[in-house]
């Protein structure tokens, strides 16, 4: 059970004490075993294998508490993700994996290959930093206003020079004048800093550099920013950690007055500047604020080696 609970433990999935597994023979004799696995209701990864053992006429079960790090993408989904683009197929539409149905196109040759810093032997969005990006047209449901979580990984090949920056993600609102806007933007400036930035009213910028973030080329980061619209504060984590925060004036919801019927642009703004050159991967949006321990967990289970452990055992 402990073999398959690390090797495929999606053989055990729809086992049960009326479906198990089995009856394996445990010796020379008559004497045979089953074992079937139940999740554990509260804590993804926990898992309770029972083995019940026939012998002579007797039968006897013994229960193993067993945690197993789960998969990143089934922890991302259980966060409820508005949008979660995984970036793994290798030619096509960039599938999103939410449920939501809001693929991503890539322009001008962007690619889905490299090695991702997630540990979960998949793949990721390479762009150039020229003309490449990946794009969605405008989408009610990920043109969040309010509470937001934006998380993903991204490894930097060169930074931008001088006052360019490269964009990570810039998602507009719909609208029909052709003048640029934007309800959330992150950007790395040719520091290495992160930039935010949201607009409101007439297209009146509220934007923010967090220079305690500094991001170095060749290296995978884990970045999660949330926006608290209640209390009006924008937090950065790091690798799981929170590291800087930022309390904006907050005149109502971002809502520039016009705008580029711009929707969701993964590498650049607008399709049309600030390109980013690097890798990207494991981009989820959501219309809630994570909590620290809830963005933690996601790196650990991203970022850290997968783990089996024996919490107790019934015998």
């Amino acid at each position: 059970a402990l073999y398959l609970l690390w090797t495929d433990p999606s053989s055990l999935d729809t086992t049960s004490s009326t479906s198990p597994l089995g009856p394996y023979a445990a010796d020379s004799t008559s004497a045979r075993y089953t074992l079937w696995d139940a999740p554990d209701a509260y804590e993804m990864g926990l898992h309770h294998i029972t083995a019940r053992a026939t012998s002579e006429g007797l039968t006897h079960d013994v229960t193993w508490a067993i945690y197993r790090t789960p998969p990143y993408d089934q922890l991302m989904l259980s966060a409820a993700p508005k949008g979660y683009w995984r970036f793994s197929e290798p030619s096509g539409a960039v599938e999103d994996y939410s449920g939501g149905g809001y693929s991503l196109t890539r322009q001008n040759g962007a690619s889905v290959g490299g090695t991702s810093g997630v540990n979960d032997g998949g793949t990721t969005l390479c762009m150039d930093g020229t003309d490449d990006y990946a794009t969605r047209g405008p989408t009610r449901d990920l043109q969040i206003k309010t509470d937001l979580t934006i998380s993903l990984w991204f490894n930097v090949d060169q930074l931008p020079s001088g006052t360019d920056k490269a964009v990570l993600l810039t998602c507009g609102e719909e609208s029909e004048a052709a003048v640029k806007n934007t309800l959330y933007q992150l950007a790395v400036n040719s520091s290495g800093q992160l930039e935010y930035k949201h607009e409101y009213s007439w297209g009146r910028d509220q934007a923010h550099v967090f220079d305690t973030v500094q991001f170095s080329t060749g290296s995978w980061h884990n970045l999660v920013v949330t926006r608290d619209w209640t209390n009006s504060v924008i937090k950065v984590y790091l690798q799981g950690q929170l590291i800087d925060s930022w309390t904006f004036l907050n005149p109502g919801e971002p809502k520039p007055n016009s705008g580029r019927r711009s929707g969701l642009d993964v590498g650049c703004a607008w399709g049309e500047e600030s390109f980013y050159d690097g890798s990207l991967d494991e981009l989820a949006l959501m219309d809630h604020v994570l909590s620290a321990d809830e963005i933690h967990t996601l790196y650990e289970v991203g970022g850290v080696a997968q783990k089996i452990e024996v919490r107790s055992c019934g015998n």
